[in-house]
């Protein structure tokens, strides 16, 4: 429920943009990103870093350097004993986090949250083309923007993105849109003038099948 709420408060926040007017000397684009196999692709440890450093600014005043471990490890233990059951067979993860893990949905967004503001290097400090970014939503690995540059320079921040989130994984930002409408979410969003316009978006779904 608290993540369908999220997904909802971010859709609103695309809407609240229509009151938001900018400025037309700026040959504006919306955008998309999404990560090529999200789960797979996120180096383990790191998580681990990423779920220290969130403790470290939390303001709870009962948590300590103990709590802290025994958190961290009861993640590497449910990361560690993550089945998934096809056809009376049970598999096991090998590769980054499971799929479908009762806590890697979380622990994803953590860590991209880490990935991007707050590890060593992270990406915001190392790409000056994010100055070109005037919005930026994202919902887990699904990220919407404003854009200002030109397309080729969005596929050059692109580029620069990949080459900087290597280090973290096997990350690829491979699925991306830059247009003056994209589809983000449950939203088909468009530029209207100077704003940011939306309407309610369907995925078209595959014909029954005879």
């Amino acid at each position: 429920k608290q993540w369908y709420q999220r997904r909802v408060a971010i859709t609103a926040g695309i809407s609240n943009q229509n009151n938001c007017k900018y400025s037309t000397s700026n040959n504006l684009f919306l955008f998309t990103i999404d990560v090529k196999a999200l789960y797979p692709s996120i180096n383990s440890p790191l998580v681990l870093r990423a779920l220290e450093d969130a403790l470290a600014q939390s303001e709870l005043p009962s948590l300590d350097e103990n709590l802290v471990s025994v958190l961290q490890q009861m993640t590497t233990f449910v990361f560690d004993n993550s089945f998934v059951n096809y056809q009376e067979k049970s598999y096991k993860s090998i590769k980054g986090i499971p799929t479908g893990g009762s806590i890697s949905r979380q622990s994803a967004d953590l860590f991209l949250y880490w990935m991007f503001n707050r590890a060593p290097n992270y990406l915001r400090s190392g790409i000056s083309m994010f100055s070109l970014i005037l919005l930026w939503k994202r919902f887990i690995d699904d990220i919407f923007g404003v854009w200002k540059g030109t397309i080729r320079q969005f596929h050059i921040f692109i580029k620069e993105l990949n080459k900087m989130a290597a280090p973290f994984g096997k990350f690829e930002f491979d699925k991306f849109k830059i247009g003056k409408e994209v589809e983000f979410l449950d939203s088909w969003c468009y530029l209207e003038g100077n704003k940011i316009e939306h309407r309610l978006y369907k995925k078209p779904i595959d014909p029954p099948r005879p």
